[in-house]
């Protein structure tokens, strides 16, 4: 599949996966009973295999914050046309610098609702049959991301 916005560089989804099944507990919440949801956002960047690799882990507790689920989660690998234009390498402090915003929203966006899809299916004919994702407030997902460079080549700044 591939994704193209004006003024940005086009992006194409190469493989998703579900990472175990987690769900399997949530059958068994009451009707009526109240849950949380801890989502934890992660980002890849394979610099061997130029790609770039988006994961969500879901943690669902109830109102006793005690975990509902066993570990549930998305990864989807993401190209991009110039791999390079997304991010650079500090090595002076020490971390990594996206460059390209509405490219990481992208492809959290495109990842949250390929989880929403997944998990909809998941719950059919449990008490969370029609339990949508409530709505995610990106620039805070987003801060929560955790990012890690994978792969022997650093890509480095060269400005």
């Amino acid at each position: 599949m591939e994704i193209q916005n004006k003024g940005i560089e086009r992006l194409h989804i190469l493989d998703i996966e579900r990472t175990e099944s987690g769900l399997k507990l949530l059958k068994d919440v009451t009707d009526g009973e109240s849950i949380n949801i801890n989502l934890k956002p992660k980002l890849f960047i394979d610099c061997l295999k130029q790609v770039f690799v988006t994961k969500i882990d879901v943690a669902f507790y109830d109102e006793a914050k005690n975990k509902l689920n066993d570990p549930f989660g998305i990864v989807v690998i993401f190209a991009l046309d110039d791999f390079h234009s997304l991010f650079f390498v500090d090595d002076k402090e020490k971390r990594i610098e996206i460059k390209q915003m509405p490219i990481l929203i992208n492809m959290f966006d495109i990842s949250l609702g390929i989880l929403r899809g997944i998990m909809s299916e998941l719950t059919k004919g449990s008490t969370l049959d029609g339990f949508i994702l409530p709505d995610i407030v990106m620039n805070k997902f987003i801060s929560m991301l955790k990012v890690k460079l994978i792969g022997e080549e650093i890509i480095k700044d060269k400005s």
